[in-house]
């Protein structure tokens, strides 16, 4: 009687223990702690201020001048002379073309053809003041063809200014410029459009 006493009593406290011993467990299982709330910043990338371009053009005429003999028994032909020269100035027009001429001479039996070529270039240059956009990578400078079609070259992130050249001809597409923040995270901002680029 006294043993099973004992082992009821023992019995008893084991479970007395074991209850105990789970309850810290599930007391921290119930307990409830503040939500954390994580706010993500929203970033907005600011395109360049103050952007100006200024534009103009640049008319090339290119003569190529080739005197050639032609040997009156045998028919063959040789070089004389062959020179090429060039020269450069402002205009407020795009100017082209392409036009050939053979005269006889300077000396007897030899022919000398003329080739003239006119090319205008367009130059523009744009400058800026930087973005205040965090990471910023460089600046690009976007030009807009009428046609949809887009060239972009790009500056880095310290530039304030940019220059680039291409055929006149591309004033007749309704050519125009925007100067664009590129980030480190790939995001970019464009400045307003410019007028239409003219010579």
């Amino acid at each position: 009687m006294t043993t099973t006493r004992r082992a009821l009593a023992l019995l008893t406290l084991t479970l007395a223990v074991l209850v105990t011993a789970t309850l810290p467990a599930n007391a921290a299982f119930d307990d409830r702690a503040p939500a954390v709330t994580a706010t993500v910043g929203t970033l907005t990338v600011q395109p360049p201020t103050n952007v100006k371009v200024d534009s103009y053009c640049v008319v090339t005429t290119t003569e190529t001048r080739h005197t050639v003999y032609r040997d009156p028994v045998t028919g063959a032909t040789s070089t004389r002379s062959y020179s090429v020269t060039s020269s450069s100035q402002g205009t407020r027009t795009n100017q082209n073309g392409n036009t050939t001429s053979t005269v006889a001479g300077p000396g007897t039996n030899e022919t000398t053809t003329t080739t003239t070529t006119v090319d205008t270039e367009l130059y523009a240059t744009a400058s800026w003041t930087r973005s205040t956009t965090p990471d910023v990578q460089g600046y690009l400078m976007t030009a807009h063809l009428g046609n949809g079609y887009t060239f972009v070259m790009e500056q880095g992130a310290n530039s304030t200014s940019m220059s680039a050249n291409a055929d006149a001809d591309y004033i007749s597409t309704s050519l125009k410029l925007s100067i664009d923040t590129l980030t480190t995270y790939k995001w970019t901002a464009s400045s307003a459009l410019s007028k239409n680029l003219s010579c």
